[in-house]
């Protein structure tokens, strides 16, 4: 279960990191 939690928190990163380098 923790791990799920821990690739939906990389997601939300990568996608703030995507909004933030476009």
């Amino acid at each position: 279960m923790r791990e799920k939690l821990k690739q939906i928190h990389i997601g939300k990163q990568a996608k703030q990191n995507d909004l933030l380098n476009n």
